[in-house]
C-alpha cells in the first residue's frame, strides 16, 4: 500500500508542474492560477494522509523523522508559490461563482493568504496529532505570521511607492526577497548582541519587548515559540493585515473632491 500511496503523490505532482507550466505559457490576459491552486491542495491534502491515519495505509507506524519530512516538504512546497501567487492581478474575478472558490482559490493576495493560512493549519495538524511535544501548531502560527508579515509589507511597498506599470509580480517577489534579506541581517546581528544567552530572549519576551520586525531567529525553536512567545506570534500577523490593506486598490490617500 505504500507504493500506491507514492505512486499517488508522483501522478498529482506530476499534474500539478503540467498545470503549473501550462498557465505560465497562457498569455496573461487569459490566464488563470485556480486550478494549479486546486491541484496543489489536492496534493498537499493527499501527503499528509499518512499523518492522520498515523500508518503507511495500515503497514508500519511513521516516525518522527517520515513525519517532519512529509511535514517540511508539504510547507516549501506551499510557500514557494504562495510568494509568487500572492502578486498576481485578481484578472477574472468572475470565472467561479461563490465565496469559497473565488476567495480560497481566486487570483490576488487576498485569496492567497486564505489559501496559505488554510492549508499551513491543515499540515501542522496533520504532524501535531503525530508528535508528543505538540509544537506543530506553533511553527504553523509562525510561518503564517511571517508570511503574512513579509508579504503585506511587499504589497503595500509595491503599490504605494511604484507605478502602476512597476508592479509586476517580479517586482513583487524582489520587494518580498530583499524584505527577508533585510531581516535575515538583524537575525546575524541579533544573535551576535547577546552571544546566543536565550534567558535574554526570553527575559525579552517574557516582558512583551517584541520588534515588529522580529529576526527570524529569534524563534529558534517549537518549545520557545510554545512556552515564551506564544500569542505573540500575532503582533506580525496583525502589521502585515494592516500593511496588505494600506496596499489594497480600495485604501486611497488621496481625499475625494
Amino acid at each position: 500500500m505504500v507504493s500506491i500511496y507514492i505512486v499517488l503523490v508522483a501522478l498529482l505532482t506530476s499534474i500539478f508542474f503540467l498545470r503549473m507550466a501550462a498557465d505560465m505559457l497562457t498569455p496573461p490576459a487569459i490566464r488563470t492560477f485556480m486550478y494549479a491552486k486546486l491541484i496543489l491542495m489536492i496534493l498537499l491534502m493527499t501527503m499528509c494522509v499518512p499523518l492522520f491515519s498515523k500508518l503507511w495505509f495500515s503497514t508500519r507506524w511513521l516516525n518522527q523523522d517520515e513525519t517532519l519530512f512529509i511535514f517540511f516538504t508539504a510547507l516549501i512546497m506551499l510557500y514557494f508559490f504562495a510568494l509568487f501567487w500572492g502578486g498576481q492581478v485578481n484578472t477574472h474575478p468572475q470565472r467561479w461563482k461563490g465565496l469559497l472558490p473565488h476567495y480560497l482559490l481566486g487570483e490576488g493576495y487576498t485569496p492567497t493568504l486564505i489559501y496559505v493560512i488554510v492549508l499551513t493549519f491543515y499540515i501542522s495538524f496533520s504532524v501535531d496529532i503525530n508528535l508528543s511535544d505538540k509544537k506543530a501548531l506553533w511553527l504553523g502560527l509562525y510561518c503564517v505570521s511571517y508570511y503574512t508579515f513579509f508579504s503585506g509589507l511587499a504589497r503595500m511597498l509595491r503599490r504605494r511607492f511604484l507605478k502602476p506599470e512597476k508592479r509586476t509580480v517580479l517586482v513583487y517577489i524582489m520587494l518580498l526577497l530583499v524584505l527577508i534579506g533585510f531581516n535575515g541581517i538583524i537575525t546575524l546581528i541579533h544573535w551576535g548582541l547577546i552571544g546566543n544567552d536565550m534567558s535574554i530572549v526570553m527575559t525579552v519576551a517574557g516582558t512583551g519587548v517584541i520588534l515588529a520586525l522580529m529576526p527570524l531567529g529569534f524563534i529558534h525553536s517549537w518549545e520557545l515559540a510554545h512556552d515564551v512567545v506564544g500569542l505573540w506570534m500575532l503582533l506580525p500577523f496583525l502589521i502585515g493585515l494592516f500593511a496588505a490593506w494600506l496596499g489594497s486598490p480600495n485604501f486611497s490617500l488621496e481625499r475625494p473632491n
